[in-house]
């Protein structure tokens, strides 16, 4: 898994705090061998390079017209709260975005770039779900259930980016999603990830204030230090 920094509040203050945050990591892919945990790693720095606004994702996996035989990345966990150095060995003589490990891109990862300060995971947890709400029905499970975020996507390791919704940045964002898509009377789509199982998956929501409870999903929300997504073992994704 590579080197922990045991003060990761110095690694911060001393480096840029620009970042690829991981969305997503494919079954099999050169990421998922390595460990890469979706929602929880951002991607600091790549082969030295530090993140920044002008650098995509490719162009820093592209730094000469030579194939690449690895990557090294500098790997920041919200889950954990450390930085780790991150080696992943590659197909010889890959080409950025050209999977061939068998799936899509080099690395085979989703990404959008942000801020990170080096601050815990952002999560709400479910607290309690009433029988035959719209959170009962889609699945939420309370007290080991935490949102993580929207159905967002931006697949950059390849030479086109293809960019979907945003995902959530703040307390708020969670809760005006909700409200919108109960006002449009559309599915929403969550990424949850379930504490007791250390397991990630997506679910389908149908916000509805009138389904004859509380609120338009019938579930209780807590958010802050109190709820925070207790630390464990490698997550995975499931469906």
């Amino acid at each position: 898994m590579g080197q922990v920094f045991s003060n990761k509040g110095d690694y911060f203050d001393r480096n840029k705090s620009y970042a690829f945050h991981i969305l997503r990591v494919q079954h099999n892919s050169p990421a998922k061998q390595a460990g890469l945990q979706p929602y929880f790693d951002f991607i600091l720095a790549i082969n030295g390079q530090h993140v920044t606004p002008e650098r995509q994702l490719h162009s820093l996996l592209r730094p000469t017209s030579q194939a690449l035989s690895s990557v090294d990345l500098t790997v920041y966990s919200s889950k954990q709260r450390t930085v780790r150095q991150v080696h992943i060995d590659l197909a010889s003589g890959s080409e950025p975005g050209s999977g061939q490990w068998g799936g899509q891109g080099l690395l085979g990862v989703s990404v959008r770039l942000c801020c990170s300060t080096g601050q815990p995971a952002l999560a709400w947890r479910v607290l309690d779900v009433a029988p035959g709400s719209p959170a009962s029905v889609a699945g939420l499970r309370p007290d080991s259930d935490f949102i993580v975020g929207g159905a967002a996507v931006v697949d950059c390791d390849a030479a086109d980016c293809r960019t979907g919704s945003a995902p959530l940045h703040t307390h708020e964002d969670l809760f005006e999603l909700i409200e919108s898509h109960a006002a449009a009377q559309s599915a929403l789509q969550l990424h949850v990830y379930c504490s007791s199982t250390e397991q990630f998956r997506l679910l389908t929501v149908r916000p509805d204030p009138n389904w004859g409870g509380d609120g338009a999903l019938g579930c209780g929300l807590g958010y802050g230090y109190l709820h925070q997504i207790p630390d464990g073992g490698a997550a995975s994704e499931c469906s």
